[in-house]
């Protein structure tokens, strides 16, 4: 067996510890510094428009929501989104919503259309459309707000609307 003498055995470990330290700092700067991939922050959120007409059938799956909480029950929203994407629905996002809603409102561009009429489905009794400027029909929940209703598993377009098509992944 070879002997090594300690402060040769001490020269070692401490260059290799000082090569794990510079890695780890090459990295931790690199990472740091490097700007965001602009091209795929503007493909998230993206989808294609799909044309329905008036007659045509709807799923959930055609239809991408988001759900806000208004109120100050912990995970509402993330609760209620799991409950939609169990449904069929296509979860975008997430989060609160500064807006005070006591039950429930969906947030849409335009208060009548194919994806709507879908997630109306799912509503509970008495819930209103408010027509905002927002790209994905928003569910915000308030403290009063128990449960969804049991929905469809499609609905018939009464009329012709434009549907943000998730991207197929």
């Amino acid at each position: 067996m070879i002997h090594v003498p300690q402060a040769l055995k001490t020269t070692l470990t401490l260059l290799v510890l000082a090569g794990v330290l510079a890695v780890g700092a090459w990295w931790g700067w690199s990472s740091l510094t490097t700007p965001f991939d602009e091209d795929a922050s503007a493909d998230e959120g993206t989808c294609a428009p799909l044309e329905i007409a008036r007659g045509d059938r709807v799923t959930p799956d055609m239809v991408e929501v988001v759900v806000l909480n208004s109120g100050n029950r912990a995970n509402l929203a993330s609760t209620v989104m799991e409950q939609l994407t169990s449904r069929g629905f296509v979860g975008v996002e997430t989060g609160n919503s500064e807006t005070e809603v006591n039950r429930v409102q969906v947030w849409a561009p335009t208060r009548r259309g194919p994806g709507i009429q879908m997630l109306m489905s799912s509503m509970p009794k008495g819930t209103k459309v408010r027509k905002r400027d927002v790209d994905t029909l928003t569910v915000v929940l308030g403290d009063g707000f128990t449960d969804l209703a049991t929905g469809r598993e499609a609905v018939k377009a009464t009329r012709a609307g434009t549907l943000c098509q998730p991207a197929a992944s």
